[in-house]
């Protein structure tokens, strides 16, 4: 469920303590749904602009979304609360963009753009089995590992052999039988970086082979 105004000293405190840090307090101003809910709660300077972690409800009473302002501007986050999918979180500078990410509803983080992929370190793998080969008699399990990469940047693909997903890290490979000739499986990591964009053409970050006895 969306946070309600009962929790509204928890969120203030969770969400908005460091970005008021930036921006000196000032004025309040707090209007009202025809129900008598309220509507929105701003945080304003004394020329009456926006100046602060402004808050925004729905007309059931919880939190629709806060934004971060200074002196008019946006500056800091705006953050949009769903309760099926979790947050999504925009970073703003003097307006302008620079940063979206989005959490789910245990606010682990899912995706983030732009990503700093220099810095981001290898992929490490295991297989369930232990060996440090695949057995294509008896299949296996496979646990990928990106640390830093969000699940929704991340794509992979293999070649030689099929997944079938466990979970967010973990894959079934199987092969055909009749691939007596298969050497080793390949998997390649790939990094998204516009949701939503079926024209992007993905970056390589890594690829995995595993021999195959």
């Amino acid at each position: 469920m969306k946070p309600s105004l009962l929790i509204y000293g928890l969120i203030l405190c969770t969400i908005g303590c460091k970005q008021l840090a930036a921006v000196k307090p000032g004025i309040t101003s707090v209007s009202f749904y025809s129900t008598g809910r309220v509507k929105q709660i701003l945080s304003l300077n004394s020329d009456s602009a926006k100046n602060g972690v402004c808050y925004y409800f729905d007309e059931y009473g919880y939190l629709d979304s806060s934004v971060t302002y200074l002196n008019g501007k946006l500056n800091g986050l705006r953050q949009l609360y769903y309760p099926d999918y979790g947050i999504y979180s925009y970073e703003y500078k003097n307006d302008t963009l620079i940063r979206h990410r989005m959490y789910d509803t245990l606010n682990i983080l899912k995706y983030e753009t732009p990503l700093d992929i220099k810095n981001l370190p290898r992929t490490e793998y295991r297989l369930r089995s232990g060996n440090s080969f695949f057995n294509q008699e008896i299949g296996d399990t496979i646990t990928i590992i990106n640390k830093g990469l969000p699940d929704f940047n991340r794509g992979l693909s293999i070649t030689g052999a099929l997944f079938f997903p466990l979970n967010d890290t973990s894959r079934i490979i199987r092969v055909s039988k009749l691939q007596n000739d298969l050497k080793e499986i390949k998997i390649v990591i790939t990094i998204y970086q516009h949701l939503g964009d079926t024209t992007e053409i993905p970056t390589i970050f890594d690829t995995i082979r595993i021999p195959v006895k």
